[in-house]
């Protein structure tokens, strides 16, 4: 059974294809994993509470919410600035890596799409907390906070 074809060698490595040169345009995918996982798990004080599996459960039941799908916003745990708001969970949230999510705000203000959303975070068991505005899920927890689930 042939091998999947994933770019080519060289005298330097492995070259990936173009993609990942667009998507990492320094090294590559490999050396750009290595950098995500270094310099989120050099921060001290986060403990993960959140993997990639747990974060494309979310995504695809935010997806199946159809028209109560929430606008979302991420903190970035590398450079501690949150991202602007954003509604596409299709394209915009389909990462191949989720590493750098410190928390994901969700935006729900009025009570029927609140509690629509509030029914499928509470049936996957994610960590988080209710908000004024919406929901935040965290993908890491700061300095040894006790973690809740939203219930």
């Amino acid at each position: 059974m042939p091998l999947a074809y994933t770019g080519w060698k060289t005298n330097y490595g492995q070259v990936p294809f173009h993609d990942d040169w667009i998507r990492f345009p320094r090294w590559g995918s490999q050396e750009n994993a290595r950098r995500a996982w270094r310099s989120v798990h050099d921060q001290r004080d986060l403990v993960s509470a959140m993997n990639n599996t747990k974060w494309r459960k979310l995504r695809m039941a935010m997806l199946a919410l159809g028209r109560y799908s929430p606008s979302f916003r991420i903190m970035d745990a590398e450079y501690g600035q949150p991202s602007e708001w954003d509604g596409d969970w299709f394209h915009h949230f389909y990462l191949p890596n989720y590493a750098f999510i410190e928390w994901l705000e969700l935006k729900a203000e009025t009570p029927g799409p609140r509690c629509v959303l509030h029914e499928a975070l509470r049936r996957l068991h994610l960590p988080g907390e209710e908000t004024s505005g919406g929901f935040r899920i965290f993908g890491y927890q700061r300095g040894g906070k006790p973690l809740d689930y939203i219930r």
